[in-house]
């Protein structure tokens, strides 16, 4: 089964995951979509105890923020070890 969520706080409000299902529902696809309760602190304890059912995450704007400067600093590293070459 495909997994996809909310992730945020508060999430509890948010229409996302009834629009989502709903057109899910629509489209005849069996995913779920969930909203889940997560503060920036808590995200990379969540993200690491998710299993490969998950495949796509929405963000409230409070996670927006942290994860994009995580994900910038995760990409300026993986590009700068991809350029070095090893020394002679």
């Amino acid at each position: 089964m495909t997994r996809l969520a909310l992730l945020g706080s508060p999430g509890d409000a948010a229409l996302s995951p009834a629009l989502h299902r709903a057109a899910y529902t629509a489209m005849g696809l069996p995913w779920t979509y969930h909203a889940i309760e997560c503060r920036p602190q808590d995200l990379p304890r969540l993200l690491g105890s998710l299993d490969g059912s998950w495949r796509g995450f929405s963000l409230t704007m409070p996670l927006s923020g942290p994860l994009s400067r995580s994900w910038t600093r995760r990409r300026k590293r993986s590009r700068g070890s991809a350029r070095r070459t090893p020394s002679s």
